[in-house]
């Protein structure tokens, strides 16, 4: 069962170590901004101020959330800060902090090249991003079975999961006035899987006792990627032999993805807007499927003749069988080929802003939704913003989300045709100092922003 770990977790980190980080992501409190050239990614129907152009550098976006923070795993002792699986630790401090499962995700984005036009009463834009996205679930028996051990007879491990996926996106969207109080827009997303990796534990019983262990196991996992380097030995797969070729490379998934905005101003200075994002799906060719449908029984070495009946090493022969019969559990048969459609995850945005003394100030509130592969999240933001003159905003706001307190800021500012825009998000929560910094010790949720892009043409 640890070797299944170990491989997902390096699955995972593999993915996001071979890839260009990328794409159509962006900060909800970007949305409280003036002068944001990439308002239309929190709503296709918001416009930007002016026209730009953008190359690599134009907009970058890291995500992460986790339900696990570090102050379910880490207590402080007399003789300083262990684990939960410390014997010093009970398992009732250490289990009874953790759900039926902890999930986490990470989400980085990157913009390639980035074209704007804005016009009097429209807006075009168009993009090309990369993006990599990992997900994660595991399950409380995990965290169960190696702290307690034999000390309970069964654990459940079904549900334990990893996915991490390379993406290359390009999107085409714009937006129109229709009347003089209502703004629709739209992007279409065409999508480009380079990499796609998954590890999925369908069932997973254990269950163990002073004179045996047995373990009923059904796994997956799935591999699409024409640089992924692998070896098979007589039809099962070699679990150590997982490597890159980066002189092979391209699509092995496509798909499309749909975001659609309205926003509607009912009275002078009061705008209210909905958005929808990343409704669609990638369809993967993969090129490996495995899986493992072990039942092993293991029963120990208490009950074995000190010498065989030819006088060889009995306990050594014995010792050796039985482990042959866990090993059966690294057994990753390889499958014909298949194909799957898989869902992007999606979000949700509804936001207002009023705007006061000549849009020097404006207030606004923002409810935030996303769909994910492991865990949904949601979060509601108050937000102030300033913008004492046209080509400088600052924004700030506070609210409450799925992992507690959240809390933003955001700037936009212009420097001749330079175009700079950056900001965090970010949940208030527990905090340690960690060496020369500082950490989340709780459930936490961050994502940061930044890009710079060159900016042109009239005032909108």
């Amino acid at each position: 069962m640890k070797k299944l770990l170990y491989l997902a977790a390096a699955l995972t980190v593999a993915a996001l170590q071979s890839a260009v980080p990328a794409s159509a992501q962006t900060l909800k409190s970007a949305y409280f901004l003036d002068n944001n050239q990439f308002a239309y990614r929190s709503n296709p129907s918001l416009m930007s101020d002016r026209s730009h152009l953008g190359v690599v550098l134009s907009n970058i976006w890291v995500s992460s959330e986790s339900t696990l923070g570090m102050s379910d795993v880490l207590f402080p002792t007399a003789s300083g800060l262990v684990t939960g699986f410390n014997p010093a630790i009970s398992s009732e401090q250490f289990l009874g902090r953790l759900k039926p499962r902890s999930a986490f995700s990470v989400d980085v984005s990157e913009n390639i090249l980035s074209v704007n036009t804005r016009r009097y009463r429209s807006n075009g834009n168009f993009e090309v991003n990369m993006r990599v996205l990992a997900d994660g679930n595991l399950p409380y028996d995990m965290f169960a079975f190696l702290k307690n051990g034999s000390s309970e007879s069964a654990y459940n491990l079904a549900g334990l999961g990893f996915n991490a996926k390379v993406l290359a996106e390009v999107a085409y969207g714009t937006s129109f006035l229709i009347g003089d109080y209502v703004a629709v827009g739209f992007r279409l997303k065409g999508l480009f899987g380079l990499q796609n990796l998954t590890l999925t534990a369908d069932k997973a019983n254990l269950t163990v006792n002073r004179n045996m262990a047995e373990v009923d196991a059904d796994a997956t996992i799935r591999a699409s990627g024409k640089y992924l380097k692998y070896q098979v030995n007589d039809g099962v797969l070699d679990l150590d032999s997982f490597d890159t070729n980066m002189a092979f490379w391209g699509p092995t998934g496509f798909g499309g993805a749909l975001d659609l905005g309205v926003t509607v101003t009912p009275i002078e200075n009061l705008s209210v807007s909905l958005a929808v994002m990343d409704m669609g799906a990638i369809y993967w060719k993969y090129n490996l499927v495995a899986k493992t449908a072990q039942t092993v029984t293991y029963t120990g070495t208490q009950d074995i003749n000190p010498l065989s009946e030819d006088g060889t090493n009995g306990i050594r022969d014995e010792i050796d069988a039985q482990l042959e019969k866990l090993k059966k559990l690294r057994d990753f048969n390889v499958q014909n080929p298949e194909n799957g459609l898989e869902r992007l995850p999606f979000s949700a945005n509804l936001g207002a802003r009023y705007a006061f003394f000549d849009g020097i100030l404006s207030v606004g509130a923002l409810a935030s939704f996303k769909h994910g592969v492991y865990v949904n999240t949601f979060d509601t933001r108050l937000g102030v913003t300033t913008t004492p003159i046209r080509w400088f905003s600052l924004s700030a706001n506070a609210g409450v989300g799925t992992y507690g307190p959240v809390w933003g800021s955001a700037l936009s500012f212009n420097i001749g045709p330079f175009h700079f825009h950056g900001g965090v998000d970010a949940m208030i929560g527990k905090y340690a100092k960690v060496y020369k910094g500082i950490a989340p010790i709780g459930k936490f949720g961050i994502a940061s922003n930044f890009g710079l892009v060159i900016s042109f043409g009239e005032w909108h």
